[in-house]
């Protein structure tokens, strides 16, 4: 497939002589590179070859990127038909041209795949060159080496399912794209997301069946959280109610208690008195 983005979130492996990549290339030897020297803890090397052309060797570029050994960074590669963007957490740190590229005959240009993993640069069968380029001689007592990839996202510049080559010149306008329903392992370019798409850029290129789902689902939480705030005030009220009704119940029961007692006493003082007057004389005076 044309590869219009593929963003990867990693760390490198660390170690002596060990090269993470992440290579995109295509059959036609059109490569785009990111590349980590596992000894070299400040900086990650951006490269890319047109038909396999290595005649020259101005074409690599060294970025600084804080300890990409221990920490993950999101590396991102936006092909276009006439530039190539490369991104390090977001921030453009290359723009390759069509020209710039041998005048544009070795700008990577043709379908291609996207190939992660950790290699030996510095094995002992390699020649002098890429020992030296790799950071020196591979400790292999040291292994095992290790790269992290968090995630990839890869999107295509086409909907094609498939490339028909019209000719043998390789450039991107000699190849006939076949347009069909289902894309190419469902990857789409206008919904991919990366650091280098704002969030209006992203809303935009979501599809409507997408969006209606985005829209459903908020609703759908919206009416959940309303239902459990009815809930809540629902049941708080019969709480408040209940609460109430044994308040009352416990007032009358207190009142009808302190009726009882003043009856009572009431009943204790009027029989106090008849005693008293039972044992009076006429004249008021006790008898003897």
């Amino acid at each position: 497939m044309t590869l219009k983005k593929v963003e990867v979130i990693m760390k490198a492996a660390l170690g002596q002589g060990v090269v993470s990549s992440i290579v995109i290339q295509s059959d036609d030897l059109d490569e785009i590179d990111w590349e980590w020297i596992g000894g070299n803890q400040t900086h990650v090397q951006t490269n890319y070859f047109g038909k396999g052309n290595t005649t020259s060797y101005d074409r690599a570029i060294w970025h600084e990127v804080q300890t990409p050994q221990a920490l993950y960074h999101n590396y991102t590669t936006d092909w276009q038909k006439d530039k190539t963007d490369f991104y390090i957490d977001g921030q453009v740190v290359r723009t390759l041209k069509k020209e710039e590229a041998n005048g544009g005959r070795n700008y990577p240009q043709t379908p291609s795949d996207v190939r992660l993993g950790i290699w030996p640069g510095g094995d002992p069968k390699n020649n002098e060159y890429t020992i030296e380029w790799a950071g020196g001689a591979v400790d292999y007592e040291q292994a095992p080496f290790t790269m992290a990839v968090k995630s990839v996202r890869v999107s295509d510049a086409s909907t094609a399912t498939e490339y028909h080559w019209s000719d043998q010149t390789g450039s991107m306008e000699s190849i006939e794209v076949i347009n069909g329903t289902k894309r190419a392992f469902g990857l789409d370019g206008n919904n991919s997301v990366s650091p280098a798409q704002s969030a209006a850029q992203r809303w935009r290129a979501l599809s409507d069946t997408a969006k209606i789902a985005i829209f459903c689902s908020v609703g759908g939480v919206l009416l959940v959280a309303m239902g459990i705030m009815a809930f809540c005030c629902i049941k708080q009220r019969r709480a408040g109610k209940k609460e109430r009704v044994l308040a009352d119940a416990e007032f009358e029961k207190g009142t009808a208690e302190l009726l009882a007692f003043r009856a009572e006493m009431n009943r204790q003082r009027t029989l106090r008195m008849q005693d008293t007057k039972s044992g009076l004389g006429g004249n008021g005076y006790q008898k003897f």
